[in-house]
């Protein structure tokens, strides 16, 4: 994921906590860390000027973008 036409996106976790998140290239990173469906610990996170990798070991995540950015952005597996 590539911030240039999008500064923040929020992650948060769907149907039950997602496991093993690690974060890199975004202002919050994190490493296997356990991201609750209850918690706000993914809100609002900013590009940190490299492109950003995002990985969950087990759960599914909910990736937001800010609507402009929708017909920017690409994903990569």
């Amino acid at each position: 994921l590539q911030g240039s036409y999008a500064p923040y996106l929020s992650l948060f976790a769907l149907g039950g906590n997602a496991e093993g998140v690690d974060i890199e290239g975004l202002a919050y990173t994190t490493k296997d860390y356990c991201l609750s469906c209850a918690s706000t610990r993914g809100l609002s996170n900013e590009f940190a000027g490299n492109p950003a990798r995002i990985s969950v070991a087990k759960g599914a995540l909910i990736v937001v973008f800010p609507l402009g950015a929708l017909p920017f952005l690409h994903h990569e597996s």
